[in-house]
């Protein structure tokens, strides 16, 4: 294990210190450079033969492999360079003690002399193995008595002794070979002997000493020389130190730059997302109002139908179920309800609120921007109190707090009063001073838990009451304060004492939490939801914020106009923001002011006050203030609403009387044709003031005429009582059909086994066959039980018509009906009362007849009214839902350009933040290369110092005073050591950021629709580019324009801006166009062209594809002049205006349909409801058909009042059609816009010469033909 060790050792040493750099091994002859790096000889010599090879040039300079630096190489080349002689003796040291380990190892020693004996000695001078013979030889011979001599088991144990064992080297001069080297010539700086001395060096100018002298003033000044290093070291430690904190520095300024940058960018998207939402507020707020115009419409219109639904049921049920003479009774009141239709008024179909949306404009640039403050406003919602000593008044209202069932607990400090009232400020109950056991002496500040606990601060305790003021308990305040105001939270309560300054903090149940003093505390406090204390002082006029450790948080002094003013109650609210009550020098002036969190002032939220004091929120988040002498409570408007509308409900039943809900009883039939119990039209009127002449419906709001006779003149509604007395009816049979066995109604307890249903009467065979002899029965109806059991009924009447009797003449049956009076006549009043001369008497059979067919033509009038109505709802209903999506839309933009926006301000903020990276990037590269520069510059003295220690530790003296020139030429580095100095100044890099969104307003709210002209390109002419009159358009995917110029009968395509691609002229290839008019471009850019007799289709490139005849007959074919064409996602309209034929086909060109009308002409357009829209320039008109040729509408085209004629037509997404309209003025034409109706709604653009068609682009902008150039609108 040992010999294992000492190995090991010896292994280290030579790898460590005793190895060549260059070859790693055991030097061989090494050779010292002027860095003081020692290296083989071989090594040297063959790196300097391969420099010498590749530069082809005598090397007089070597380069150091470690350290880099430069050694001339002497005349007598590299074996003229200093030699390492303590390298050397190491190297052979190591090498005989690595062989003494190998001999060592060996399991049995022979003695060196050669006759083979153990040897059982080691002499560790001449490295022999001794025999014991040998050891006393060894001892004899003069030459090797002194050697040291150990056991060979102790050698192998490496149990060596510390002594050394190595003869000192004695070096002999060069010059007189005989003489030992002993001193030593500082000005030679060379070893000389005792001749050279006295014969070389004689002169004063030679300066010599002993070597042990002179290498012991060479080590001291050496060791100067490294102190001195030492100081050297700390300045570079420190400047290193420097740089590095200064870099730390920058680091942490670019974070904080690159954070405040972050920071700002953060505010300006808040900012831009407040205006986007603003925005959007106001066009919602529009939206919602418009909207409701719309749903008001609609109710209106269906009110005024349903009313008049009522009136046309009520006379259909009456014209149905009433008999003939109840008909022409009625007759006066029917006619009078059929009258609605003069007052019969919709709301009519307006579009024009329909659109909405948004010119939206940039917000962002370089100019400031002041901070935008939405402010939350009060408004007084109710007041209760008044100056006085009573239940509901008050001399100082100071506390105040709301339990969760609304109500509200009042303190009064002049009257020692807590007083309880309801959430609407009605009085309940109170607690005076010396009221009860639990006597309160002098009630101040009041404050409710989430449990509804009352706690008051009553001078030096705290009373706990509960929502009807009835004690629970109380606990003594900590130090003899006196409470002044009391807040709590979810679990603490908190005291304030202005007069001590103290604020203690409690739990629940009394017990002490904390307690801090503060020279601010006065007579308010609030607890918010960050676990912090707010408090006011009145004559300090501050407000102030600690934690609940009593350090500051903030301190702030409230302002009123402009100067310091006092402040009393403080409220906190959810969100963090606190409202203080603040006292102005004017009467009546008080008001609330609104801070944040922070402490900073937000806005002052209600005025109007006299001596605001202590507030609280109610159940209904609204905010009570006690105001000195009254109690006021303020709604927030800035709070969501939420209403509930009652929909009113039509009863199911048409046998239940509207006031009592039972079928009717003696049923009355008002002039509005609705019918009540007579009992219940009685009770009513008696509510009435006596007197009253008018009875009002229930259901209507109707008034009628009470007749002389009282409401028992009324007319009766006998329809509905007969049908009152069949339901009853129908109620009892059920319940007899429901006994088993039915007996005969004779009494003679036989089975019966059918039924009379005139008499009612369940009969036996017998006196069946006696009901039909009897005379007054044989044509009564009779059917089986069974039968009548199973409800097979008959559908025929089984009810004996109903003779009425005349009233004048008893004897007399009404046979007659008089139009002119309106009354029921017999045979004598016609010829006693009635003549026909002054009388228009009829048959009534005749005059119900003639009423039947007049009440028919009515309602034929109502359904075409009810049509009427149904196709203004439809048209409102549109108009809605394009106001909504016209609001989706809105949004959309208004998203849109905050999204844009935010793009620009990241954008910005990217910029910046590059631009501090980039200067930071290059000044922390100063720092490093300050840095690097300063450690190669240590580094480098560092190997310098290494090798001056390795060397002053391990040469001898002879070699240390040898190479003293070098090791003093190495340590004059400190000379040439400069070090980068520590530059603080770039360490700093910050950013002023200033605000980039301006103060408009992220876009405009554009309540009505119009096209502004965005670009323009044409001219007269024939050339590229020029038109002679531009009459179809069409816009491909990709934004390119086609026109066609049916002069010069050519296709041209342009880009989106309007320049000129490329153009297919009549004639220009095989496929050659002969007169191209309208053109249409499908979902897969395919363009159709209209061209005379066939229909063309090219690709996005205006190269051929193919081409399809809508009409195959030859004789058609030369009739035939295709101009308009339409597309949508699977069909394409050709328009032909000389057949006045449409023709529908399949994209492929096969024929789906073909629909004649006179009125087709040159322009035509597919519609989203599956509707073909043209029009007729000579007639002006704008037509509408389905794809089955039916006419949906055909409305006029006006233009200042005037018919004006239409040209192009082209179809939006939403149903509405847009229509180029020529005026006769040059340069006066417009683009109307119609509803899916025909309805017209708004002009939208204006300023045209002669539009023809129209198109969308890509962008949804209008692309519109006007003869001479082609003119790009913007829809706003």
């Amino acid at each position: 294990m040992a010999e294992a060790a000492a190995k090991t050792v010896l292994d280290k040493i030579s790898q460590g210190h005793l190895e060549c750099p260059i070859c790693c091994c055991l030097f061989k002859d090494p050779k010292i450079l002027d860095c003081l790096h020692s290296f083989c000889l071989m090594c040297l010599e063959e790196m300097i033969k391969s420099r010498q090879r590749k530069t082809s040039q005598i090397q007089q300079k070597i380069t150091c492999p470690v350290c880099r630096r430069d050694t001339q190489v002497p005349y007598g080349r590299l074996k003229s360079l200093s030699s390492s002689f303590f390298l050397s003796s190491l190297v052979d040291e190591v090498k005989q003690q690595q062989a003494v380990l190998r001999e060592a190892s060996a399991r049995t020693a022979t003695c060196d002399c050669g006759e083979g004996k153990e040897a059982t000695w080691r002499c560790l001078d001449c490295s022999d193995n001794l025999c014991q013979e040998c050891r006393k030889a060894h001892g004899r011979v003069k030459s090797t008595k002194n050697h040291q001599i150990i056991s060979l088991g102790d050698w192998r144990k490496s149990k060596l002794p510390p002594a050394k064992h190595r003869k000192p080297i004695t070096r002999m001069c060069k010059k007189h070979i005989d003489n030992p080297l002993c001193f030593y010539c500082d000005k030679c700086d060379t070893l000389i002997c005792s001749m050279c001395a006295a014969l070389d060096h004689r002169s004063k100018k030679h300066k010599y000493l002993k070597i042990a002298d002179s290498v012991r003033f060479f080590r001291s000044e050496v060791d100067s020389t490294l102190k001195k290093f030492k100081k050297c070291e700390q300045r570079f430690n420190y400047t290193v130190n420097s740089i590095e904190h200064a870099r730390n520095r920058l680091q942490k300024k670019l974070a904080q730059a690159r954070s405040d940058i972050s920071a700002q960018e953060e505010a300006e998207i808040a900012k831009i997302r407040n205006k986007a939402k603003l925005l959007t507020e106001k066009v919602d707020e529009i939206g919602q109002e418009r909207d409701s115009e719309y749903e008001k419409a609609l109710m209106y219109n269906r009110n005024q139908m349903n009313r008049a639904g009522e009136i046309v049921k009520a006379v259909n049920d009456l014209m149905s179920q009433a008999d003939d003479l109840e008909i022409l009774e009625l007759k006066p009141k029917v006619m009078h309800n059929l009258e609605f239709q003069k007052e019969f008024k919709f709301e009519p179909a307006n579009h024009g609120p329909s659109f909405i949306g948004v010119k939206c404009q940039d917000v962002v640039s370089d100019a400031d921007l002041g901070e935008v403050c939405v402010s939350e406003k009060w408004q007084l919602k109710e007041e209760f109190g008044k100056r006085g000593t009573g239940d509901e008044e008050f001399k100082f209202a100071r506390g105040v707090a709301c339990f969760s069932n609304g109500d509200i607990a009042v303190t009064d400090t002049e009257l020692g009063r807590l007083s309880l009232f309801t959430s609407t400020g009605r009085y309940k109950t109170s607690i005076a001073q010396g009221d009860g056991c639990r006597l309160l002496k002098a009630p101040d500040g009041v404050a409710v838990t989430h449990d509804d606990l009352l706690f008051v601060t009553d001078k030096k305790k705290v009373e706990a009451l509960n929502d009807e003021l009835q004690f629970v308990s109380d606990f003594m305040y900590v130090g003899s304060m006196i409470g002044n105001a009391v807040a709590v939270d979810t679990k603490r309560v908190a005291v304030a004492d202005g007069g001590r300054m103290v604020i203690n903090i409690y739990n629940f149940n009394g017990s002490l939490i904390s307690s801090f003093s503060n020279d601010m505390v006065d007579k308010d406090v609030a607890i918010s939801n960050r676990d912090r204390l707010i408090f006011t002082n009145f004559k300090k006029k501050r407000l102030l914020c600690v934690d609940f450790k009593g350090n500051e948080v903030f301190s702030v002094v409230p302002l009123l106009n402009g100067e310091p003013a006092e402040p009393t109650g403080v409220l906190c609210d959810g969100d963090g923001s606190i409202c203080v009550a603040v006292q102005s020098r004017v009467h009546g002036d008080d008001e609330v002011q609104k801070y944040d969190s922070n402490g900073a002032f937000v806005a002052t939220v209600a005025q109007g006050l006299y001596n605001a004091a202590g507030m609280a929120f109610n159940h209904a988040a609204d905010i009570v203030v006690a105001d000195g002498v009254s109690v006021k409570i303020f709604e927030r408007v800035n709070m969501a609403e939420a209403a509930v509308k009652s929909v009113w409900t039509i009863s199911q039943g048409h046998l239940e009387c509207p006031i009592c809900c039972c079928l009717y009883k003696d049923p009355k039939m008002l002039d509005c044709l609705h019918s009540f119990c007579g009992k219940c039209l009685e009770e009513m009127m008696s509510k009435q003031k006596p007197g009253a002449e008018k009875i009002i419906c229930p259901v209507c709001r109707r008034e009628t005429q009470v007749p002389e006779g009282g409401l028992q003149s009324l007319s009766s509604s006998f329809f509905l009582s007969s049908l009152v007395d069949e339901v009853k009816h129908q109620e009892v049979v059920l319940g007899e059909a429901s006994i088993p066995t039915a007996t005969c109604d004779c009494g003679e307890g036989k089975e019966a086994t059918w039924r009379c249903l005139d008499c009612s009467d369940n009969l036996c065979q017998k006196c069946r066959k006696a009901h039909g002899r009897v005379k007054y029965t044989r044509d009564h109806q009779i059917i089986s039980l069974g039968d009548w059991q199973e409800s097979k009924v008959p559908p025929a009447e089984h009810s004996k018509p109903i003779t009425r009797m005349c009233t004048t003449h008893i004897d007399h049956p009404l046979h007659f009906y008089c139009d002119t009076c309106d009354i029921f006549i017999c045979s004598m009043c016609a010829a006693i009362d009635h003549p026909p001369a002054e009388h228009n008497v009829l048959n009534i059979d005749d005059s119900i007849g003639s009423f039947r067919s007049e009440v028919d033509n009515i309602l034929q009038k109502f359904e075409k009214c009810r049509l009427r109505f149904k196709s203004t709802e439809t048209s409102i209903e549109r108009a809605q839902n394009r106001l909504q999506k016209k609001l989706a839309e809105a949004r959309s933009d208004i998203s849109a350009q905050a999204k844009a926006e935010i793009a620009k301000i990241k954008n910005k903020a990217k910029l910046l933040t590059e631009k501090v990276d980039e200067i930071g990037q290059e000044r922390d590269s100063e720092y490093e290369k300050a840095l690097m520069h300063n450690r190669d510059q240590m580094e480098r003295a560092d190997q310098t110092i290494r090798a001056v220690n390795d060397l002053m530790s391990q040469a001898d003296d002879f070699e240390l005073l040898e190479l003293k020139p070098k090791v003093m030429h190495n340590l004059a580095f400190q000379k040439e050591l400069k070090f980068e100095p520590a530059n603080h100044g770039p360490s700093f890099i910050g950013v002023k950021c200033q605000d980039v969104v301006s103060d408009a307003d992220l876009g405009e709210v554009c309540v009505s629709e119009k096209w502004q002209l965005k670009d323009e390109f044409g001219e007269e002419g024939t050339g590229d580019g020029e038109f002679q009159f531009a009459a179809g358009v069409a816009c491909f995917r990709n934004g390119d324009i086609v026109v066609t110029d049916t002069k010069l009968d050519r296709l041209s395509l342009f880009s989106s801006t309007g320049q000129f691609k490329v153009s297919v002229a009549q004639g220009a290839d095989c496929h050659e166009l002969e007169a191209p008019w309208g053109v249409a471009v499908t979902q897969d850019d395919l363009l159709f062209i209209a061209d005379q007799k066939k229909v063309k289709v090219f690709d996005n490139e205006v190269m051929y594809v193919r081409e399809f005849t809508p009409l195959v007959d030859d004789q058609e074919m030369s009739e035939s002049g295709l101009t308009g064409i339409a597309v949508d996602e699977q069909r394409v309209a050709a328009a032909d205006c000389r057949r006045n034929v449409i023709s529908v086909h399949n994209l492929d060109g096969s024929m789906i349909s073909s629909i004649s009308n006179n009125m087709v002409d040159f322009d035509l357009a597919i519609s989203n409801t599956d509707r073909l829209i043209f029009t007729n320039e000579e007639e002006k008109r704008l037509l509408c058909v389905d794809f089955q040729g039916n006419a949906v509408f055909n409305v006029m085209t006006l233009l200042n009042g005037t018919p004006a004629k239409p040209t192009g037509v082209l179809c939006d997404d939403d149903g509405s059609i847009y229509v180029a309209v020529e005026y006769q003025a040059t340069g006066d034409d417009k683009v109307q816009k119609y509803d899916s109706n025909g309805a017209f709604i708004a002009t939208v653009a204006q300023g045209l010469y002669n539009p023809m068609q129209m198109a969308f682009t890509p962008t949804g902008d209008v692309v519109v033909a006007d003869v001479h150039s082609v003119k790009i609108f913007e829809r706003m």
